[in-house]
């Protein structure tokens, strides 16, 4: 059960980031 939440969390985590990314990028422009 733990690891799935784990797992979860860097899912989430790593989709956050990217789009973060993304509009970094799209706001620099």
């Amino acid at each position: 059960m733990y690891l799935y939440v784990l797992l979860i969390l860097d899912i989430v985590y790593d989709s956050f980031v990217s789009l973060l990314l993304q509009a970094y990028e799209k706001f620099r422009q």
